[in-house]
């Protein structure tokens, strides 16, 4: 893989999956987007039901919203 030609920056964006460049950057095949939303939707339940086994069934929550000196807000 070279450098981009020029000053132009590479945006490897969806909406420029076509460029030249981004192809050259990517050795990924296209796939559809209902693919893509399906895959990410497996990964998120994946992850979900390995936190949820990690995790007590109580556990304690303690948010720091803002300190001043010593004291907390």
């Amino acid at each position: 893989m070279g450098q981009p030609e020029g000053d132009k920056p590479v945006q490897l964006d969806a909406l420029d999956r076509h460029s030249k460049d981004t192809r050259r950057f990517t050795n990924l095949s296209p796939i559809c987007v209902e693919t893509l939303y399906g895959d990410m939707e497996t990964v998120v339940k994946a992850v979900k039901k390995s936190i949820g086994e990690e995790m007590l069934k109580s556990f304690d929550l303690v948010i720091d919203d803002w300190t001043h000196g010593t004291e907390h807000f």
